[in-house]
């Protein structure tokens, strides 16, 4: 062959070389768009629509939601450490491999109604035990802390605020069959008297022995798990509103008498939940007077679970107690 031959034939079988990519392409191309539509000005609601009989997408693979830096919201990736779909909401990570309706069929709570004295919140709780059942290595707990009590009325709208919420918890916990769980629930703080302030709620903890494997407080969620766990979602507790005042000038024959409307602040509401109301409060400038008119002088009591106390005119009303529901 010579060299003119040569250069011909090295010409064409580029040319094959090329031509066959690029054929691949084009049939690579025809697959996808068999499968994948992307169309953002179509009827299609769907501005991506993937279609087959036994494929999936995957998403990305990520060791651990620390691993994105600077997540944005509505970013979804597969979190390989805890072997599922996590979504970014734009605060903080979800997971969303957790069904609980669908896993977890059985729930037991524990919890009562009634509101607590204590002025420490790690200590204003009652305690609890469980026993995971055979079979069960994961449970699904929900749990509030328990909400402040409300003050008493002062002569300043100021301080004359509701008690905050408990804060809110949502969480998945590897278990092990026939292990104890420590829990201790929240109780509602009393509410502010002559005799002693308003009380903050009780502190809500799940513990495996003495190892505290999460706690939800009062005022705001003061949360802690460890990585294995399944963060699902969190509620902060809410700060007790202010009290207000308002005036009005009526007469008693010519003469002015101004009176002043204290309406104590409500408590703060948890999840799910609502904070008592506040009591409404008269004085007369003129003559210091305190009338009271609503609910005996007592400041409503925050709404189970964890709700905090109205301010009241005489006593704030008291929080509402923490509970903790378990799923399994």
């Amino acid at each position: 062959m010579n060299c003119v031959s040569l250069v011909y034939f090295n010409s064409i079988n580029k040319t094959m070389k090329t031509c066959s990519i690029l054929s691949l392409l084009l049939l690579a191309n025809q697959a996808f768009s068999q499968a994948v539509t992307i169309d953002a000005k179509s009827s299609n609601p769907n501005i991506i629509q993937a279609d087959s009989p036994s494929q999936a997408i995957q998403l990305p693979r990520v060791a651990g939601t620390s691993s994105i830096t600077s997540p944005q919201a509505g970013q979804v990736m597969f979190n390989s450490s805890t072997s599922s779909p996590n979504f970014y909401n734009g605060t903080a990570w979800q997971n969303m491999g957790a069904l609980p309706s669908c896993t977890f069929p059985k729930s037991v709570s524990f919890g009562g109604s009634c509101c607590g004295e204590d002025n420490e919140p790690l200590t204003n709780v009652t305690n609890w035990s469980w026993v995971v059942p055979a079979g069960i290595t994961k449970i699904w707990v929900e749990m509030w802390a328990g909400g402040a009590g409300g003050t008493k009325f002062n002569g300043n709208p100021v301080y004359f605020r509701g008690g905050n919420s408990g804060g809110y918890f949502s969480l998945i916990i590897n278990v092990t069959p026939d292990s104890t769980i420590t829990i201790k629930t929240g109780n509602g703080g009393a509410g502010q008297n002559s005799a002693h302030n308003a009380y903050p709620g009780g502190t809500t903890s799940i513990l495996f022995g003495a190892t505290v494997i999460t706690r939800v407080a009062s005022d705001y969620a003061a949360l802690f798990t460890p990585d294995n766990q399944g963060y699902l979602a969190y509620y902060e507790g809410r700060a007790g509103k202010f009290g207000k005042l308002e005036y009005q000038t009526i007469y008693n024959g010519s003469t002015p008498q101004t009176v002043v409307w204290f309406h104590g602040g409500d408590g703060g509401a948890s999840y799910l939940s609502q904070g008592g109301e506040g009591e409404l409060v008269q004085t007369d400038l003129n003559s210091l007077t305190i009338n009271i008119n609503n609910n005996n002088g007592n400041g409503g009591n925050g709404m189970f679970p964890g709700g905090g106390g109205g301010a009241g005119g005489i006593q704030g009303g008291s929080g509402a107690n923490g509970v903790v529901v378990i799923h399994y």
